[in-house]
């Protein structure tokens, strides 16, 4: 049998082997406990909002009840479908927790959850690519400290903030050609909001130009923009008796149709790149790569792809 003395020097190289673990495990639990705190504090003194807490517990408790992703129109009385505003369909996989307990804190604290996983992926990343532990427990506490996703995190509740966590944790099973996990947080990354394939086929370009998979890549491309244009052409329309969706008019420079506005914005590139060219985008970018010490840009194709 061994010994106490002789057991002691196998338990010290246990801790000081997996510190980097046990410190990230530290940090995203005490992120749980304080934003998650802070998040609860706001919506129990009522500084929460219709817009959009109060949206999103009405469309998961409709949907819990059985009315799918019904909710009464913010501008009347009038019970509408979330589709007319966003495909946040993922809301609708939110109806089961409101099953067990049915609360708009149960929103905020699976919000905090996911995005503080978020440091999980990031943290495997840098390990893979910088080869150094201490070094990729920084990257992810960075994360966990990052004031914008704070922000986001204490900002009622979205669906698709938790999209953070799932682009992450996608890009890792990109990066590590795990391409059915990558598939399945792609997909959920898309169900948070119409808007999200963009990124999506963003990473099957990244796919397709660094891993050098046609059929991945051409694939994630593909599936991401049918998704889109199943979104932006049927689904959304529908939901609203046929009219376009309302954010449109936010490109309305570029055309008065979704196939105008993209057949302008390829044919026609220098009237997006003349507003890329400005303070405005600048004074954007910066609240994003300042933080992080401009490690980013270190990367010129992630950072192309992630803008």
């Amino acid at each position: 049998m061994q010994s106490i003395e002789e057991t002691k020097p196998k338990r010290q190289d246990w801790w000081r082997h997996h510190l980097p673990e046990l410190l990230l495990a530290i940090a995203i639990i005490i992120f749980i406990g304080g934003i998650g705190f802070l998040a609860s504090l706001r919506q129990a003194n009522f500084l929460s909002s219709r817009f959009d807490l109060g949206l999103m517990d009405q469309v998961v408790w409709n949907t819990a009840h059985g009315r799918l992703l019904q909710l009464t129109d913010p501008d009347g009385v009038a019970t509408i479908s979330r589709l007319t505003i966003h495909a946040d369909i993922f809301l609708a996989l939110l109806a089961p927790l409101y099953w067990i307990y049915s609360s708009p804190y149960t929103l905020i604290a699976l919000q905090t959850v996911i995005l503080a996983l978020g440091a999980l992926p990031l943290y495997r990343l840098g390990c893979l690519v910088l080869k150094n532990r201490p070094l990729a427990l920084t990257i992810a506490i960075s994360y966990l400290a990052f004031p914008l996703m704070q922000r986001a995190d204490l900002f009622d509740f979205h669906a698709v903030t938790l999209s953070t966590t799932f682009l992450l944790f996608a890009f890792y099973y990109a990066y590590t050609k795990q391409y059915w996990r990558f598939g399945l947080l792609s997909v959920l990354t898309m169900t948070t909001k119409e808007t999200m394939p963009f990124l999506i086929i963003m990473l099957g370009i990244y796919i397709l130009w660094t891993k050098r998979n046609r059929w991945v890549g051409l694939g994630t491309i593909l599936i991401s923009a049918a998704w889109f244009y199943v979104l932006l052409w049927w689904v959304m329309p529908g939901a609203r008796g046929g009219s376009t969706h309302f954010a449109l008019s936010y490109y309305s420079q570029f055309g008065a149709t979704p196939i105008q506005i993209i057949t302008t914005l390829v044919i026609k590139p220098w009237t997006w790149i003349r507003d890329l060219l400005t303070f405005k985008t600048y004074s954007y970018l910066h609240y994003f790569v300042l933080p992080t010490f401009l490690f980013s840009l270190f990367s010129p194709l992630i950072i192309l792809l992630a803008i």
